[in-house]
């Protein structure tokens, strides 16, 4: 893919504009990244503090009871959104839903194991780890191309 940058000064903000004579994956996954190129930040709580949470630095995301936390490599911490609503900001990025109850960062992702029942289990870097049910487990292998 060729690639041109332009300056211009006065311009507000960036944008840009693709030329193609048809709409191909590598096309749709350009236009994917760029259109989730927004600073994308999470609000946690912890001990009566709001902490901005950058995504990068977090594991994965899971409901407990009612509330939703996200996990880092150290802590945990409440989160306003539900996981759907985190789901749908987090589109395009590293992030994707394993269960009904838990999104994990791909980035954070150790190894896969098969189980037999047809679940899949996330080791996750830091040593934790969660599963994905049968539900997502074609959605994962897609995502990761296997």
């Amino acid at each position: 893919m060729k690639v041109e940058i332009k300056l211009e000064q006065g311009l507000s903000e960036p944008y840009a504009q693709i030329h193609t004579a048809e709409i191909t994956p590598q096309i749709q996954e350009a236009v994917k990244i760029l259109g989730s190129a927004q600073n994308k930040l999470i609000t946690g709580c912890k001990d009566k503090k709001t902490y901005i949470l950058n995504p990068q630095e977090i594991v994965s995301f899971y409901c407990e009871g009612q509330n939703v936390f996200a996990k880092t490599e150290s802590d945990k911490y409440s989160v306003k959104a539900r996981l759907y609503e985190l789901e749908e900001q987090l589109a395009g990025t590293a992030f994707v839903r394993i269960s009904s109850s838990a999104m994990a960062n791909i980035d954070c992702i150790d190894c896969f194991e098969m189980n037999f029942n047809g679940t899949m289990r996330v080791q996750f870097k830091n040593g934790s780890s969660e599963y994905v049910s049968r539900r997502y487990v074609n959605k994962i292998k897609t995502y990761l191309g296997i």
